[in-house]
């Protein structure tokens, strides 16, 4: 069996592509989640040995004789889930994710692959889904219909496998900020990508206070837009993400873009959080941060 281990991910698009067109049976999520035998369990800097870390198994095709479980999500969706508890002593909805992979914790066999009574569908991006979008227009009424906007790829978590966790929590709290710092960067990077693109723009933008103008130019950080009887400078990109200024042309992707600049300010605030936390002199206060955020 040939795995491909992602102990987090730094870009989901290039890790699904390696997966898809590589010789693997699998993807492993690497400690994604955390079982824990008892919900009343106290965490201990030095013994976490109520607990194992989960990793989440992808397969590229699905068990026909499997039924699949009627949650169905992103890529996008599922990364929210990195770094959550399951208990095993907790009541989960039948229907709930959670409860699915808590029937497989139950047999507590550490480094054995356990299959999942159902399979899940993970709609994730490749390259392939990001390119090459539209229609192509073959003459008179036809058309052939290429990649839409936002088509995903369909994946399926097949099972998982039970890890030993970390051992101390400093160590796991640098593994929790390393990965936010990763997902900072790749946010970022596609906002950055999309500014360099509207800063090259010619087409109208548009303020509920100017009425309609064009970009005139660019200094550091700031625009300055050219109206009709007037040039004003704006913050930039916040006058986009934050609707100041809209450019018709980009909505889908301004829409999007607002969800990433969202993402984050509450990225960087949670890496500050760490960051202090992780001080000699803050130890407590990452022992609470820890089991309050990152171990329930």
């Amino acid at each position: 069996m040939k795995v491909l281990e992602a102990k987090h991910i730094k870009k989901s698009t290039e890790l699904m592509e390696e997966f898809e067109v590589g010789d693997y049976d699998f993807l492993e999520l690497r400690d994604w989640l955390q079982v824990v035998e008892s919900s009343k369990s106290k965490f201990s800097v030095y013994d976490n040995s109520d607990c194992f870390n989960i990793s989440i198994m992808i397969s590229k095709t699905r068990n026909p004789e499997k039924t699949l479980f009627p949650y169905s999500p992103t890529m996008t969706e599922f990364r929210q889930t990195h770094r959550h508890s399951i208990y095993l002593d907790s009541e989960y909805p039948e229907d709930a994710f959670y409860s699915l992979i808590q029937k497989a914790c139950v047999k507590w066999k550490k480094d054995v692959y356990i299959e999942l009574e159902k399979e899940v569908c993970l709609r994730a991006q490749t390259l392939n889904n990001r390119t090459d979008y539209g229609c192509e227009w073959l003459g008179g009424g036809d058309w052939v219909e290429k990649t839409m906007y936002g088509e995903t790829t369909n994946f399926f978590i097949t099972g998982i496998i039970l890890r030993e966790p970390y051992k101390f929590i400093q160590q796991e709290a640098t593994e929790i900020l390393e990965s936010l710092q990763d997902k900072y960067a790749e946010f970022k990077e596609h906002i950055d990508r999309s500014v360099r693109a509207f800063k090259n723009t010619e087409v109208a933008v548009f303020s509920n206070k100017y009425g309609e103008g064009r970009f005139s130019r660019f200094v550091d950080n700031t625009v300055e837009i050219q109206f009709s009887d007037k040039s004003v400078s704006f913050h930039f990109p916040e006058c986009v993400l934050k609707g100041f200024i809209q450019i018709p042309k980009y909505e889908k992707l301004i829409y999007e873009l607002s969800d990433y600049a969202i993402e984050l300010e509450s990225i960087q605030k949670e890496m500050k959080a760490i960051e202090m936390a992780l001080e000699p002199e803050n130890y407590s206060m990452l022992h609470e941060l820890m089991y309050r955020k990152y171990k329930k």
